[in-house]
């Protein structure tokens, strides 16, 4: 389900996207981790951006304007 909704509402970075149960395995500098709960799953390992979803962002919305600002 989420990779079906990035490559709805994010084409363009469909391809690059991860999804993995240890957030801190994975990513570089460069690269963001949209998580409801950064708190599991290793991602205070995370060498990228970690967004907070809920937090950080409140919604689908306010999170594609967030990262389409980035591009």
């Amino acid at each position: 389900e989420k990779l079906l909704w990035v490559n709805k509402h994010l084409p363009k970075i469909g391809e690059r996207v991860i999804i993995s149960p240890d957030k801190g395995c994975v990513g570089t500098n460069r690269d963001f981790l949209v998580d409801d709960h950064p708190e599991w799953a290793n991602a205070h390992n995370f060498p990228g951006t970690v967004i907070h979803y809920g937090n950080h962002v409140k919604d689908w919305d306010d999170l594609v304007s967030h990262l389409l600002s980035h591009f």
